[in-house]
């Protein structure tokens, strides 16, 4: 044991000369052995990692708390029977050094050769360890710093230099397409150069080994970004004219006020953000977004972007700078109406400058039995043009009943809908805004057909298409088709009608016969946040005037 002890502790002082104490010859002994004793040589040298104190499974007395520098390197004697050894160091931890074997990509580590068996990996110039049962082997110093590492050559290029976006794109997987509006998408490219036992599992993204790029187009032309993963993943919005609003974790902090907000453009320019606790008046417009601090717990905080100020202010709504707070669910559309639910069956809205509330459980609803329930809002559930200023939908969760609660007049009333599975929810809500349509028919001079289209709604009456059709045995005969308030196209027609009336003059080369049967049809139509039922006028006979 004595003779062991003084090996390691001239293994000790070689390293320190070769790691930057004092300096040796360039053919020392040591380099000369550990290329003679079998190590491989793109393990030698110097290699460096930056390891924070709490991911170490045993801390070594006098480690920094905050991440410290350890530095590693493989020696050609110091082991057993003088063989190879494997030495690391920290200016606040001190040294430490065991026997290696190395076999290929295998390394046995210390006396332990029963249990401390790893596997060893370079990618892309980094080094990385990995026990093959760590739960048979004891948690020493020397393991838990090497495993905890991403060894790195000194003077090595950073992540960024070595994966400029435009590399990651093209080595790395394309993940979804994600639309943002009519003409503007984005989509992740997402390469890891970790270790096959950290990159094995896609799509799960993984940290710190991914890096990602951010494609966005618009209108054609595309641009790359940069990303950074860390705690949270990229939060990618439309914001505005052909950009995006963007959120990401580049130092891992896993802190919002650590985060990295930026508005890019699709000219290729980016606006970084200063997030500023000081909340500005909740007033919906079109510089406002709802970001998401985590996917599970719903941190959801409506801010306001200042790109002339470059910074990002939350809304005067109770708690909502508050990032610790959990449990709030934003509407999706903020640019046009500010409301929010939370998970305890209470919904909120912005009512000019006051902030009003309803209940939406009833005490009969069994609602807080389980520890899922919870009333909550998703953006997917709505469909395009659905929501507009003053509706609202939040679903409750009590146990195994689903239960949609829908306003469509600013909270004045709300409706109870029951649903089996969220994917019914979307049909559910056009059901909840269809509206009846009447149709009436006349005529004019001789050949001049023209009506109104009546409805509860003026989306279902203005601009509406009316087609006038002639009965005949098997399929009527189209005469023509015309929007409400608008000119026909034929005929001497003067003015333009009525915006909720109709006319439809047939062309000449249609020929009808007195006593043909004449009547309108308004088809099924989805409009703007509406659905307008189908509508039939009642039947004429052309030609004869007192029908």
């Amino acid at each position: 044991m004595r003779s062991a002890a003084v090996t390691i502790t001239m293994v000790l002082a070689l390293a320190l000369g070769a790691c930057g104490g004092k300096q040796q010859p360039a053919n020392s002994t040591g380099v000369q052995l550990a290329r003679v004793a079998g190590i491989p040589e793109d393990l030698t040298g110097v290699w460096k990692a930056s390891i924070r104190q709490d991911d170490l499974e045993a801390i070594p007395p006098g480690l920094p708390e905050k991440s410290s520098v350890w530095t590693l390197k493989f020696l050609g004697t110091g082991g057993r029977e003088n063989g190879p050894s494997v030495f690391v160091a920290n200016d606040g931890a001190g040294e430490f050094a065991a026997a290696v074997a190395v076999s290929g990509r295998k390394m046995t580590l210390g006396s332990h050769g029963k249990c401390w068996h790893y596997r060893i990996e370079v990618v892309f110039s980094k080094l990385y360890f990995e026990p093959e049962d760590r739960s048979r082997c004891p948690t020493e110093v020397i393991g838990s710093v090497l495993t905890s590492g991403d060894w790195t050559r000194p003077g090595a290029p950073t992540s960024e230099q070595e994966w400029p976006p435009q590399r990651v794109r093209e080595e790395g997987s394309p993940g979804e397409k994600i639309m943002l509006g009519p003409d503007l998408s984005a989509r992740l490219y997402v390469v890891c150069d970790g270790p096959s036992f950290k990159c094995e599992n896609d799509p799960p993204l993984r940290r710190p080994y991914q890096h990602v790029a951010l494609e966005v187009t618009w209108d054609g032309p595309s641009q790359l970004f940069g990303v950074a993963t860390g705690v949270v993943q990229p939060w990618v919005r439309a914001f505005g004219k052909g950009s995006v609003f963007v959120m990401d974790d580049p130092g891992q902090t896993g802190n919002p006020d650590g985060f990295r907000y930026r508005v890019l453009h699709a000219d290729g320019s980016e606006v970084l953000l200063r997030l500023v606790m000081e909340p500005v008046p909740a007033v919906p417009g079109p510089n406002v977004v709802v970001v998401d601090y985590s996917s599970v717990d719903a941190v959801q905080h409506a801010l306001l972007v200042d790109e002339r100020a470059r910074t990002l202010r939350p809304l005067d709504v109770p708690r909502n700078g508050d990032s610790d707070f959990a449990g709030r669910y934003w509407g999706p559309n903020p640019g046009e109406y500010l409301w929010f639910a939370y998970v305890n069956c209470h919904v909120f809205w912005i009512d000019g400058d006051a902030l009003k509330s309803h209940r939406l459980c009833s005490d009969r609803s069994g609602f807080g039995w389980d520890r899922d329930d919870r009333t909550y809002v998703r953006r997917e559930w709505f469909p395009d043009g659905w929501l507009e200023p003053g509706r609202m939908a939040v679903l409750e969760r009590a146990g195994k009943w689903l239960t949609l609660h829908v306003s469509l007049n600013r909270g004045a009333s709300w409706r109870r809908v029951r649903v089996r599975r969220e994917a019914e929810i979307p049909d559910r809500l056009w059901t909840l805004v269809q509206y009846g349509t009447s149709l009436t028919i006349a005529k004019d001079l001789e050949r001049m057909y023209h009506g109104g289209v009546r409805s509860k709604v003026e989306p279902c009456a203005v601009g509406r298409r009316v087609l006038l059709f002639e009965q005949q045995p098997g399929r009527d005969r189209e005469l023509g088709v015309i929007r409400s308030g608008t000119v026909p196209p034929r005929g001497n027609f003067v003015g333009r009608p009525p915006k909720k009336d109709w006319v439809v003059i047939p062309a000449q080369s249609i020929r009808l016969r007195r006593g043909e049967r004449i009547y309108a049809l308004a088809p099924r139509e989805r409009r703007t946040g509406y659905v307008c039922r189908a509508a039939r006028s009642k039947v004429l006979r052309h030609g004869i005037t007192n029908d």
